[in-house]
């Protein structure tokens, strides 16, 4: 009876790693110099040295950074109009300010995706420590910033027996020792990460923004 519930197959994705069936470093790509780092070097090449494409990413940008984010509730109740405002206000009580974190996010359209850590905090008020300073001071865990993990910092991709995105294993200056920053922690309890792609709402699709154009889903 067990058995229906068992995964067999795979997805079948053309990548290979030093950490064996579970890592990846892919290798879709038809054009070999887009591969790996090579693409990412590639990339930022093009977005800061290319005229027209670096306007259009820096119109862009601006246009995003005026956008009014607000968060929608998941429901009518009390419960969800005060998960909402918690959520609202781990926004706007982080190191970084938000618009700069939405640009930081933005580089997906240059890379195809970005990668952020999530480092919490305890609100406990104007303390000296950051790790506790906050506007707040109702005791509750809420978000210190949300760094970008630099995508040309990519070693290779994390993932299960099920082809199901862990994490990514970074190699970063200045000691270019190899850093884990996983989706999830220790037993899937806690989220750990963000990881946006391009064409796809994120992992914050309930955070969205309000322009001149109507509903931006972030």
């Amino acid at each position: 009876m067990a058995g229906i519930y068992n995964e067999t197959g795979r997805l079948g994705q053309f990548r290979f790693g030093t950490g064996g069936l579970g890592s990846g470093i892919f290798y879709e790509e038809f054009l070999r110099e887009l591969l790996g780092r090579r693409g990412v070097e590639v990339f930022k090449e093009m977005s800061e040295n290319d005229d027209i494409l670096g306007a259009v990413l820096f119109a862009i940008e601006m246009l995003m950074r005026q956008v009014e984010w607000n968060v929608k509730e998941a429901g009518d109740t009390e419960a969800d109009i005060k998960a909402a405002e918690f959520v609202y206000s781990c926004m706007h009580d982080m190191d970084e300010a938000w618009t700069d974190f939405i640009s930081e996010v933005l580089s997906f359209l240059t890379f195809g995706w970005s990668y952020h850590e999530i480092v919490y905090k305890r609100r406990m008020g104007a303390t000296r420590n950051p790790q506790t300073k906050s506007k707040y001071d109702d005791g509750l865990v809420g978000w210190r910033k949300l760094p970008i993990r630099s995508q040309d910092t990519l070693w290779e991709w994390k993932y299960d027996d099920h082809d199901n995105l862990e994490g990514l294993i970074q190699c970063a200056p200045p000691n270019f020792g190899t850093r884990r920053p996983d989706l999830c922690g220790a037993r899937g309890r806690d989220t750990r990460a963000a990881h946006f792609l391009s064409g796809t709402a994120g992992r914050f699709a309930a955070i969205t923004g309000r322009g001149k154009g109507g509903l931006l889903n972030g």
